[in-house]
């Protein structure tokens, strides 16, 4: 049954209130005998039963009376740290607790009184976390934080989310400054300044409140204030600043280079009243050594002292020996990495891993790298060579047996093999043997085997070959065997090419190929088109330990050659005219038109571009010629082909080949900003705590790095250490600092876990650190501002009187009274009153009868 409501007054069981009628009932019943003492009381006895009645049908109706009250709750945070000392909280609370305050009216009051130790701090953090477990969830509930706004705590950020989550506001009531000392603001300082170059330094003074009571006569200030800035314990400037305190500037001009510490004294006469320090880096001109032969280092020299802030330029012809700390720019041209000295390898890799900016062209040399002490090299550079020529160049033996039948007649298909046949013989060295066999019914020479003349002469032998015949690849082996079989050079080779079905099968003639691998002799085969047959020509590569390629089309065919020659040989090099395409939107290109006509190049070092480095120039296959890549703190550009020379003889007239290097150059000494990297600090203990959030450019947390801190100090090395991760995209630690120096800490992304990720964010993040003091002395000044922080982001108000919490109509909620308790109550009393009164009157016939009082009590008759 559903309750029904008469305006604030419900019933829960509706029904019980036909009970009612037992009232007309009992008027109807009531007893009318002679002995009666008369019809009032008769009457008064019957009136009672029914109310009796009445509130026992009531009562299991169970009514209920409903209200709207105001529900208002407010839980008091009181900061009673030893920064708010001296402020007399409890009497700013008082007007809350008097019960006439507006809005008074149904609220709950909470306080909660936070008064650590002198040397535990202000840990506002856990005192609002504290209060928001206090409420008991009223319709309208707030915090009040009373306090100075002095926090020591860890920070405040997750607190304040947790609170909005909730719906809780915070609203926030300053107290006054009560600092017992004077204090100074940090240096705002960036982290690197050049020699020479004027700072003007600005530092707040705030003046404790005991100076302005204590230290006056007549009205005014008796003492003058001093502004000392020293470094290296050297006293340099001393400015006067106004005893009220308030914003001071000093000038300084560095004139000598390095980590340096900067530290400003406050002083009344010797008394040492404040001191603050800041640790800033000083860089001499920045320099560059280019490296090279002189038409090569002439290009980047003009690039480096035409930039905006131009770098001093020291020209050599071989690379010097380490350090390298005073350059910031290396250019290499053409480096034989093989001959350096392991020394100069293993400075220039820590130079470019620290932060140096390294310029890499190629040329003869070939760039080197696949020597196991040159593996750094290999890493830092943003294209890979798989496989590089050998310091000494082995001699070599390459038959080709090419398919002369009649499948390959049609679409010039032998023309297109013969020609990309050609365009690998340029990477054979000289004094290598040659041979090519085509292969139908039977094997012919078309260039007998021997020493090549000139590629030429190849081209040649391949032009006019008879197309015609079956496929019998394993003749053309036979014939390839027998002019390797007694060769005696170091590397001896053979490539098939075919695109049809052998006549011959491996089960009945693969001996040959198995004589071939005892012999040391290599077999790689080349499928061409969906006719050829792929797997009986993978069963000859697999036997002769060599490659199987397979190509859909003939005009795949040049690059499958260029890939076997380079492998066999063992070079990178390719050494023909190149086309240059530039690839949209890199940054090394800033500046040129996009309609450009680029020169070709007439030679390049073939490689593979890495994951995450930046492509600006590229051949028609994709091979890079231009890239950049990050290498721990550094960076470092490698130009696939050489500045000056031969290979870029198209580019030497070209009018925009100054503007080019220039962007290049401009491009590498680029600072980048760390716009996807956080860095936040706070003390733990003696030491501290830092904790480093990777976002990517989607603000996507980013857990696949290797990120990397630096602990920089004016004396001694520098501290380096990989952060270990401690959730999505976070990275931290505990930094431990031995003394009470400063310290400067340089946070960067430095890799990837995966080599399939994307590159890590550029840039880098630093703070100037120091070990944490005690924490009695860690305690600012009045915060005021931290305080209408933590209001704005609560929701909450700025009050300056604690009343204004109460401020706005209260939120009501519905109240409900349960009534049956009463009636139950009021029907039982009427109860208990009339048994009373009936026992009374019958106890009163028994005295009267034993006492022979029994009177004619008859009523007379009519």
């Amino acid at each position: 049954m559903r309750s029904v409501h008469w305006q604030s007054l419900s019933f829960a069981e509706p029904l019980w209130l036909l009970g009612l009628a037992l009232v007309l009932v009992l008027w109807t019943l009531r007893q009318r005998h002679a002995a009666s003492r008369g019809l009032l009381a008769s009457r008064l006895a019957l009136l009672g039963r029914c109310a009796a009645v009445v509130a026992t049908v009531l009562a299991l109706s169970q009514p209920e009376w409903t209200e709207q009250v105001p529900d208002r709750e407010r839980m008091l945070l009181l900061d009673r740290s030893g920064s708010a000392e001296g402020v007399d909280v409890d009497a700013l609370i008082d007007p809350l607790n008097a019960p006439s305050t507006d809005g008074a009216e149904g609220l709950k009051l909470g306080r909660v009184d936070y008064a650590p130790s002198p040397s535990a701090g202000t840990d506002l953090t856990s005192l609002i976390e504290e209060g928001i477990g206090a409420l008991e969830g009223s319709a309208d509930s707030r915090l009040v934080l009373i306090s100075d706004g002095a926090h020591s705590g860890p920070p405040l950020g997750p607190v304040l989310e947790l609170a909005r989550a909730k719906g809780i506001p915070i609203d926030t009531l300053a107290l006054p400054g009560t600092s017992p000392r004077w204090t100074l603001s940090s240096l705002d300082l960036p982290d690197e300044i050049q020699v020479g170059e004027e700072q003007s330094l600005v530092i707040r003074v705030d003046r404790p409140q005991a100076w302005e009571t204590g230290r006056r006569e007549g009205g005014s200030e008796t003492r003058m204030l001093q502004l000392e800035l020293r470094v290296a314990d050297k006293l340099l400037r001393s400015n006067e600043v106004d005893p009220r305190g308030g914003e001071a500037r000093v000038k300084w001009r560095p004139t000598v280079a390095g980590l340096q510490v900067l530290e400003l004294r406050l002083l009344t006469g010797s008394e040492l009243l404040a001191s603050t320090t800041a640790l800033v880096r000083v860089r001499a001109r920045e320099r560059a050594l280019v490296v090279g032969p002189p038409a090569a280092r002439e290009l980047i020299r003009h690039a480096l002292v035409t930039q905006s802030s131009p770098l001093k330029v020291v020209g050599r012809e071989e690379l010097s020996e380490p350090p390298y700390d005073d350059y910031r720019f290396i250019y290499l041209a053409d480096p034989d990495f093989a001959s350096l000295p392991q020394g100069r390898v293993d400075g220039l890799v820590e130079w470019t891993r620290a932060g140096g900016r390294l310029l890499v062209s190629s040329g003869e040399s070939g760039l080197v790298v696949d020597d196991p002490r040159l593996d750094g090299i290999a890493e830092l550079l943003p294209v890979r060579f798989p496989k590089t020529k050998k310091k000494e160049q082995a001699p070599l033996s390459v038959i080709y047996c090419l398919d002369r039948s009649d499948s390959m007649a049609g679409a010039a298909k032998f023309e297109l093999a013969a020609a990309a046949l050609a365009q690998s013989l340029h990477l054979l060295p000289e004094g290598a043997r040659i041979g090519i066999v085509g292969f139908a019914d039977f094997p012919t020479w078309i260039l007998p085997f021997g020493e090549l003349p000139s590629t030429q002469a190849a081209i040649n032998a391949l032009t006019g070959v008879e197309i015609k015949g079956g496929t019998s690849i394993y003749h053309g082996l036979q014939e390839a065997w027998q002019a390797l079989r007694h060769d005696d050079s170091m590397v001896k080779h053979v490539v098939v090419l075919s695109d049809g079905q052998s006549t011959t099968t491996f089960s009945r003639h693969g001996d040959v190929v198995n004589l071939m691998r005892g012999q040391n002799i290599t077999v790689t085969t080349i499928a061409v088109s969906e006719d050829s047959d792929r797997s009986e020509m993978e069963r000859i590569a697999r036997a002769g330990n060599g490659r199987a390629h397979y190509a859909e089309n003939f005009r795949e065919l040049p690059k499958l050659f260029l890939d076997e020659m380079m492998i066999v040989t063992r070079t990178n090099k390719v050494e023909e005219e190149v086309a240059v395409y530039p690839i949209e939107g890199s940054r090394m290109l800033e500046g040129l038109a996009e309609d450009m006509n680029w020169p070709s190049l007439r030679g390049y070092v073939r490689g593979r571009q890495k994951a995450g480095s930046e492509l600006a120039l590229a051949t028609e296959e994709g091979h890079p010629l231009l890239a950049a890549g990050r290498f721990g703190r550094g960076s470092v550009v490698l130009f696939a082909s050489e500045l000056g020379g031969g290979w870029t003889a198209d580019w030497q007239d070209w009018a925009a080949s100054k503007k080019l290097w220039r962007g290049v150059v401009q491009r590498a000494l680029q600072v980048d900003p760390a716009d996807e990297l956080k860095l936040r600090t706070w003390p733990a203990g003696d030491s501290l705590r830092l904790e480093v959030e990777a976002v990517d450019a989607l603000r996507n947390p980013r857990g696949d790095l290797l990120v990397e801190a630096m602990l920089e100090s004016p004396e001694g090395p520098a501290q380096v250490w990989t952060l270990a991760a401690t959730g999505p995209g976070r990275y931290g630690g505990l930094l431990e600092i031995p003394d009470d120096d400063p310290r400067l800490l340089r946070v960067a992304a430095v890799g990837t876990t995966d080599p399939r990720s994307p590159a890590p964010p550029y840039g880098e993040v630093s703070a100037r650190v120091r070990r944490p003091p005690p924490l009695e002395e860690r305690l600012p000044p009045s915060n005021h501002e931290l305080l209408r922080w933590i209001s704005e982001e609560s929701g909450g108000r700025s009050i300056e009187r604690v009343g204004e919490t109460l401020d706005g109509e209260a939120r009501q909620r519905a109240r409900r009274r349960r009534l049956w308790p009463e009636l139950v109550k009021l029907a039982l009393a009427l109860l208990v009153l009339d048994v009373g009164l009936r026992r009374i009157g019958l106890a009163r016939g028994v005295l009267d009868r034993l006492l022979g009082r029994s009177g004619d009590r008859s009523v007379p008759s009519s």
